[in-house]
């Protein structure tokens, strides 16, 4: 019994303790990469080139580009942590990567956020699948718990037994 409430400390609930270390790491890490993608759409608008001027498009073009790419990346950091099949993961990730290339233009930017938005991890999916781990952690320690208060329980009756032979 304690040698299974070991294995079950050991094995299920630091895997579930590590999982959800691991989604909590990738939601901060999307923020991060979130706050990225705002700078540069930050200068695609504050872009001081000359109105008339060929690099002035090609310098928002580029911006905005960068800002979808950015929030690209940031998705596929959730996307990567889904408790999902692998070739799943791969597939959202590069979709995802090759829409962010298309966006040229602000219009093609709102476009592509109202693709990640929708068909996407958002984040309800990562704070639910954050609180289906810890749910299950509690379970597990419960397990552990009870598995190590009986074995040792099991220890001092068999001790007092044996001493009393």
């Amino acid at each position: 019994i304690l040698a299974l409430s070991f294995v079950t400390q050991t094995l299920l609930f630091d895997y579930y303790n590590d999982k959800s270390k691991s989604l909590s790491e990738s939601f901060n890490a999307q923020a991060m990469v979130d706050k990225g993608s705002e700078l540069k759409e930050i200068k695609y608008f504050v872009s001081t080139l000359t109105l008339d001027s060929v690099f002035k498009t090609k310098y928002q073009e580029l911006n905005i580009g960068l800002a979808a790419q950015k929030i690209a990346i940031g998705k596929t950091i959730q996307i990567s942590n889904l408790d999902t099949n692998k070739q799943i993961k791969v597939d959202m990730c590069n979709e995802l990567i090759q829409e962010s290339y298309n966006v040229k233009t602000f219009e093609d930017y709102m476009k592509f956020i109202e693709i990640v938005n929708h068909q996407y991890v958002g984040d309800k999916v990562i704070i639910n699948q954050i609180q289906k781990i810890e749910k299950r952690k509690d379970v597990f320690r419960w397990l552990f718990w009870t598995l190590y208060l009986i074995g040792t329980m099991f220890l001092i009756g068999s001790t007092i037994k044996e001493k009393k032979n």
